[in-house]
């Protein structure tokens, strides 16, 4: 059951439904007049033995009152079971305690014991407990609301994230496939009158043209690998096509054409964890989720990406181990460093942040100054 919801937000305007637990003695007379000369507003439902004090719980009170600490039914084991039900339930305890049955009450949760020669202090205690029980229950409805909203972001932020995937997927296919043939088209078309015109070179009009068109097929080479780099850029085609272990190999690749630090990829499963991709430890790698695959990837990249602007170091690597259940994925680099405590999330490492959530995963940052830096990524398999 979820904890109780006060039955007034404003206790110095409405009637405290209070459940007053009896002793058998005169104290609980005791207290109830102590409550009525204090003008306080209230319905007292008085009760003796455990059966009445569970159904009295049946209707949230806003406070309990125990007389009883060991005799009839003993207050502390009302405590119990009232906050079984209502963890937040105010509880007080009233009467003439020995010492060790006042620690009791206090280990066990009490909010108060108020000895009888001092019952004026009942009407403050009650307000002061029945308030900060209102105040614990608006903080979690608000942490509750909270946590809703940022479940309903984090599902935008996908299905956001999902539809521009989708739509690059697109994309990346019509300029590799159409816009990377039509060039290649143009590209023969080129080569077809150059070859006409061969043989022609001792006319200087010939060999003008002849020199554009060498420049026009050189152009159009470069612009046909710029086309496939950008579609390659906006979705990896081998991603789609071939999976994860393949796309990680031509991330890699790429990196590694750029110059700077050296990366290198470990791919493994089970006993050939830390195996070589090249030595074909992707063979034995089980298939993933296309939603899993392209934010792995999607990882890696951003990672790479940081490590090619910020890192300065000399090798970097990525290492992909698969074992029942379990997934693990680590970047890292043997560059500057940063002290973690002292650096604020760039929007890289949140959005990292955020596919991991998504799929329910963990990641673990560390990094030192001089000493490199390191990402690792683990997440639960079905």
């Amino acid at each position: 059951m979820s904890p109780a919801q006060p039955a007034h937000e404003n206790p110095a305007h409405a009637a405290l439904h209070i459940i007053l637990l009896d002793d058998g003695a005169d104290r609980a007379t005791d207290i109830e007049g102590a409550l009525a000369s204090f003008h306080i507003d209230f319905q007292l439902s008085r009760v003796d033995r455990r059966i009445h004090f569970l159904s009295a719980l049946a209707d949230p009170p806003d406070a309990v009152i125990s007389a009883s600490i060991a005799g009839g039914y003993p207050g502390l084991d009302a405590l119990r079971a009232a906050r079984a039900l209502y963890p937040e339930l105010p509880f007080i305890f009233c009467g003439t305690p020995t010492d060790a049955e006042a620690v009791a009450a206090w280990r066990a949760g009490a909010d108060d014991y108020i000895f009888l020669d001092e019952l004026d202090r009942m009407p403050a205690a009650l307000e002061r407990a029945v308030a900060r029980r209102i105040m614990r229950a608006r903080n979690a409805r608000r942490a509750e609301e909270i946590e809703g909203l940022n479940r309903e972001l984090l599902q935008l932020v996908r299905h956001v994230d999902g539809v521009r995937d989708e739509e690059k997927k697109r994309l990346a296919r019509e300029i590799h496939d159409q816009l990377g043939q039509e060039l290649t088209a143009h590209k023969l078309g080129l080569y077809w009158i150059q070859r006409e015109l061969a043989g022609r070179e001792d006319a200087p009009l010939f060999r003008r043209v002849l020199d554009k068109l060498s420049e026009l097929i050189d152009l159009n080479s470069t612009t046909i690998a710029t086309v496939r780099s950008i579609a390659h850029q906006m979705r990896p085609v081998v991603l789609d096509e071939m999976g994860l272990v393949p796309a990680l190999e031509s991330l890699v690749r790429d990196f590694n054409r750029q110059g700077g630090a050296l990366c290198g990829l470990r791919v493994g499963s089970g006993k050939d964890a830390g195996q070589d991709a090249n030595q074909d430890a992707s063979d034995n790698f089980a298939p993933l989720s296309p939603a899993l695959e392209t934010d792995l990837f999607r990882i890696a990249q951003e990672a790479l990406t940081n490590i090619g602007r910020h890192s300065k170091g000399q090798h970097a690597y990525i290492q992909l181990t698969q074992s029942p259940g379990d997934l693990l994925l680590e970047i890292g680099d043997d560059g500057v460093g940063y002290a973690t405590e002292d650096r604020p999330f760039g929007l890289g490492l949140i959005g990292i942040r955020e596919r991991i959530r998504a799929h329910g995963g963990q990641i673990e940052i560390d990094s030192t100054p001089g000493r490199g830096t390191s990402i690792r990524v683990r997440m639960q398999l079905d």
